[in-house]
């Protein structure tokens, strides 16, 4: 319904804003406030308004489109751009997780050369350990999480339909489950 609104809106605006430009007997122009509406008094000397009658007539215009552009954007935006849709149907996670590091505990802040040599063998022991191998189920179940997260985030911005959303999400449960 508010679409409505904005639309009748902003086409008035719109054709006001022309008819005052292609007035050639608008010379200057004031604008006001009356009853909750805005008005564009058009005079046709140069001394009977606040601006020229050209400037409020652009003035006008602008709003006018600018008021169908908010209506109707989200209805032009592409539902699916390709980017998107790549991302969702690929099994790789968008995120890259860095390797844990181990945390120093028990060790005192040092100084001068002995604070050099400490933080040189903490990287030779952080670099030595072996580093945990995460299970594949546990691989699995982050890449659904963050596709779930991601449908979400497509949903929310309207991008997936309500129905595309709950397809996709009961495949990403479905693989989930098998797994």
């Amino acid at each position: 319904m508010w679409r409505v609104i904005a639309a009748i809106s902003g086409v008035t605006f719109l054709l006001v804003g022309i008819e005052a430009i292609a007035d050639a007997e608008c010379e200057s122009a004031s604008l006001g406030l009356q009853a909750k509406a805005l008005l564009l008094t058009c005079y046709p000397h140069e001394n009977g308004g606040s601006m020229t009658g050209d400037s409020a007539g652009l003035l006008f215009a602008l709003l006018g489109c600018s008021i169908l552009a908010l209506a109707f954007w989200p209805l032009l935006a592409p539902k699916n751009s390709p980017a998107k849709v790549a991302a969702l149907s690929s099994n790789t996670p968008q995120t890259t997780e860095s390797p844990p590091v181990p945390p120093l505990v028990g060790r005192k802040p040092t100084s001068g050369a002995r604070a050099e040599a400490a933080s040189a063998s903490t990287e030779a022991d952080v670099s030595a350990r072996p580093r945990a191998r995460r299970k594949p189920h546990a691989d699995e179940l982050q890449r659904s999480i963050d596709g779930l997260r991601e449908l979400g985030e497509l949903f929310a911005e309207g991008i997936l339909t309500k129905d595309e959303f709950h397809s996709e999400k009961a495949g990403i449960l479905k693989k989930l489950d098998e797994a």
